[in-house]
């Protein structure tokens, strides 16, 4: 045999390795009929066309002899592109990628498993919830003992509610790891500025009382700030808040009203950061320049630890972190920059100019450099800065650098 033609043979039969074999290639009404008859239930692995997971589904779980063995004795199963059969997805509230639906033949939820599951896990799972231990009876189960106020098990034990269409029992859940959580764990702080609010306003998309109850939260921190009694990680709060909410002008303004209250000035120091974008639209140089020195210092500082730690751990986790710091330093160096020049401060802005690229020679860091020269309008600095990086910059950076310097205004 040829060469290409055993090539052929050998990818075609992996291939049809890879193909599950479990589903049916019944419509949903039919899939449902044969299970009433075969006395099994409908399982219904919702899926897209870009999901990683669902794919791993598919190499991996769907394909293991022990699920292959129950799916031939419990269940009728389906497979259906949730962006395609949008009616049948939107009747049952599929919002994640994979979701793993298990039904009566009648088509009522006996349980739904969101995300990749191991072939242990998913036949674990699925017998569970065939016992009458669905996915909120397991995530309940779990808040025992020292477990009970467990910020982590207490927001899988919301998320379980979420998709079970108990949006109510679901928000109080959320809210008490919002407001109690790193009561319990000091840790869950991140979490809760991150991922919980984003759960949150994920329900309130469907359920609007989680939205109100976060600006409430919101109204009260801000309340709390203007009589001067916030601390700076109040003001934190009231950012995530606001940021989740959609609403980042509301900090904005927050900022301004706190400059006129002489007990809040930590707790408006700490926003900054957080208005940083919004000021330097505004060109509002003066706000960027008051405490620029010490927010450029922890800009390298922080740079400085995240390299120590991706050498310290050689791993491309913390190396993408260490890209990421990089990345903000020069984006909001930057912004400090501009603001320095906005104001007539030549000679620190030069100096941080040289401080940020000493971390990047990148073209497009000399061609940011530049371009916030010109917005700041002082051309004769953007001018020499050109004219320096055009002498001094690796080559690949200097068509940056002349695309930017081309954009400098003609004296």
């Amino acid at each position: 045999m040829r060469l290409s033609s055993l090539l052929a043979v050998l990818l075609s039969s992996i291939a049809a390795a890879e193909e599950p074999k479990i589903f049916e290639s019944l419509d949903f009404e039919a899939a449902c009929a044969k299970a009433k008859v075969a006395d099994r239930i409908v399982v219904v692995d919702f899926f897209t066309e870009w999901c990683g997971p669902c794919k791993k589904l598919d190499r991996t779980t769907w394909l293991d002899e022990k699920v292959v063995a129950w799916f031939g004795e419990k269940a009728i199963a389906l497979k259906i592109d949730a962006e395609k059969e949008t009616a049948l997805a939107e009747k049952y509230r599929i919002d994640a990628y994979p979701t793993i639906l298990l039904l009566k033949s009648d088509g009522t939820e006996i349980d739904r498993l969101v995300g990749y599951r191991t072939a242990e896990d998913f036949l674990k799972d699925a017998g569970d919830a065939l016992e009458g231990r669905d996915s909120v009876s397991r995530a309940r189960a779990r808040l025992v003992g020292d477990d009970a106020n467990n910020p982590m098990l207490r927001g899988d034990y919301g998320d379980a509610l979420a998709r079970k269409g108990r949006y109510e029992e679901a928000l109080e859940e959320y809210l008490w790891c919002y407001d109690h959580g790193i009561e319990f764990d000091r840790a869950y702080y991140g979490v809760r500025g991150s991922f919980l609010l984003s759960d949150i306003a994920q329900l309130g998309s469907k359920y609007p009382p989680a939205l109100q109850a976060l600006r409430t939260r919101r109204d009260a921190i801000a309340e709390l700030l203007l009589a001067g009694k916030g601390s700076a990680l109040d003001a934190g709060d009231l950012a995530s808040l606001n940021t989740c909410l959609g609403e980042a002008n509301a900090t904005l303004e927050l900022y301004d009203k706190l400059g006129k209250v002489k007990e809040a000035r930590a707790a408006r120091a700490a926003l900054r950061d957080d208005v940083f974008d919004a000021l330097l639209d505004a060109r509002r140089y003066d706000d960027l320049a008051e405490g620029a020195a010490e927010s450029v210092d922890d800009l390298f500082r922080h740079r400085k630890d995240a390299l120590a730690m991706a050498e310290e751990e050689n791993s491309e986790a913390m190396k993408s972190y260490a890209d990421y710091v990089r990345a903000e330093l020069v984006a909001h160096g930057g912004g400090f920059y501009e603001a320095y020049l906005g104001r007539g401060q030549k000679d620190e802005a030069e100096a941080l100019a040289r401080r940020i690229l000493e971390v990047s020679t990148a073209g497009k860091t000399w061609a940011a450099l530049i371009r916030h020269g010109i917005r700041a309008g002082d051309n004769d600095a953007a001018r020499a800065l050109a004219a320096r990086g055009l002498e001094v910059a690796p080559k690949k950076a200097r068509k940056a650098i002349r695309e930017a310097a081309a954009e400098i205004p003609v004296k």
